[in-house]
């Protein structure tokens, strides 16, 4: 296939089973959803880590960490018959690759399947704040990620991946971490998502059960969501502060401004990858003057929402192209992938 994908060439379906949620949700039973490769890499680039983390000084470094995530899923996924399927190379590696590429495939998906599901727009690894937590909490089984999401209400979630088919210790174990953490910010959790990404018949597929309760040792959590919303928001912004990138012939991006659906966004263009990065100007701003992020960040990402639902249904459309090559997430970041990502589509 070459040049652009039509209006839904690109669109890719992914089968989930959820069990164990609270009847309100309505989600109970096997659905399915639909998503995109720019959703994907959107979902990949934005699950916060301490490894990520750790070197926001250096854009060079935060550009090199999104190179990496959008390179592991172009490496090991391909779209086949509307399905996602495992690549060639995928099948290529060895066990402890294949677990590695199979846990950063869980994670993307329990960060897509938060935000399609709950509209939980920022999620962040506990990892990040091995500093501060308390080291048995780190030392027990603790879950992967917090989330919140527009009514600033937290989620717990673990996220797994398997490179072949469900296992029922393996979402027994899932659940179990997720009742290790008790409340976040001073507040019950409105969920607690045991998530597991496998692959059913050679199509990737997604299992979400919501434990009941948290265990009776579990830990509390506090922190402010100020610093939540600055530590999500780092690595993006690292990627357009001049301090800390490299010399344009050397990192080889090129920043530029675009005003898209009445925002606008600072995009920087990865060549390495066919793909481009964007974060909502304001929200960029708001990050580089040190000041109080959460109103001005909740204020940008409602609007983005509301003109979201205004599409019907099309996260982006844009004169760049279908929703198909464009996302914009409801945190303020873009992504919009070249014709490459469809040249291996069957």
């Amino acid at each position: 296939m070459t040049g652009s994908p039509g209006p839904s060439d690109g669109m890719m379906t992914v089968k989930y089973r959820a069990r164990g949620c609270d009847p309100k949700y309505g989600m109970n039973g096997d659905r399915s959803t639909t998503t995109t490769w720019p959703e994907l890499v959107h979902a990949a680039i934005t699950v916060g880590r301490r490894g990520w983390c750790d070197v926001l000084k250096h854009g060079k470094y935060s550009l090199l960490e999104m190179l990496y995530r959008a390179a592991m899923l172009r490496a090991n996924l391909r779209r086949s018959q509307g399905r996602i399927r495992k690549s060639d190379a995928y099948h290529g590696l060895d066990p402890s690759e294949k677990a590695a590429v199979s846990y950063f495939i869980g994670l993307t998906c329990a960060n897509l399947m938060a935000r399609k599901l709950f509209d939980v727009r920022w999620l962040m690894h506990l990892d990040v704040y091995h500093k501060i937590l308390r080291p048995h909490l780190l030392e027990s089984g603790r879950p992967d990620l917090v989330g919140e999401d527009a009514m600033e209400r937290w989620y717990v979630i673990e996220a797994k991946g398997r490179s072949h088919g469900l296992a029922g210790d393996v979402v027994a174990k899932a659940k179990e971490q997720t009742r290790k953490l008790g409340t976040v910010c001073g507040r019950v959790p409105r969920l607690r998502v045991a998530s597991v990404a496998h692959f059913s018949r050679g199509s990737l597929s997604i299992h979400l059960e919501d434990p009941v309760g948290q265990d009776i040792d579990a830990i509390d959590w506090d922190f402010t969501e100020n610093q939540f919303l600055r530590d999500y928001y780092d690595p993006f912004a690292a990627l357009f502060d001049q301090k800390g990138r490299l010399d344009a012939r050397e990192s080889r991006i090129d920043a530029q401004s675009e005003r898209i659906n009445g925002t606008d966004f600072l995009v920087e263009d990865l060549p390495d990858v066919d793909l481009a990065v964007g974060l909502a100007g304001s929200i960029y701003e708001a990050h580089r003057a040190a000041v109080n992020v959460r109103d001005e960040i909740h204020e940008v990402t409602n609007a983005l929402a509301r003109r979201r639902r205004s599409f019907r249904g099309m996260d982006a459309p844009t004169a760049h192209g279908s929703s198909d090559t464009v996302f914009i997430g409801t945190d303020g970041i873009l992504v919009r992938v070249g014709p490459s990502w469809f040249e291996r589509d069957e």
